[in-house]
């Protein structure tokens, strides 16, 4: 298996939306998420990988653990499902960024 860096990471966001711009901040949040799953959420560990500030990853760090994306040291992600996984992972991007929130329906009783 080949080893992941930050520029295989980047031709993996641009593979998933080639519209992208890298200096997006969606762009970057698809990089973030992505790295989690080779460094796992650890905010320094990711700025480290990626060669980025840390400044912005933890505000999506933030919104990541209270949407349990990002539990303890793991990533929650159904991003791999042939059926669903892209819509997951952009989804994961929509909760970093503040504009939606996952609801656990047994937590509104």
């Amino acid at each position: 298996m080949e080893k992941m860096n930050k520029e295989k990471i980047r031709q993996e966001v641009k593979k998933l939306d080639p519209m992208l711009k890298e200096d997006d901040e969606t762009f970057k949040i698809a990089e973030v998420l992505l790295s989690s799953l080779i460094v796992g959420p650890d905010v320094k560990k990711i700025g480290k990988f990626l060669d980025i500030k840390i400044t912005p990853i933890r505000k999506w760090e933030r919104r990541l653990r209270a949407n349990k994306i990002w539990v303890g040291q793991e990533v929650h992600c159904d991003w791999f499902n042939k059926k669903s996984g892209s819509i997951s992972f952009w989804m994961a991007v929509l909760c970093a960024q503040g504009f939606i929130k996952v609801v656990d329906k047994k937590e509104e009783k």
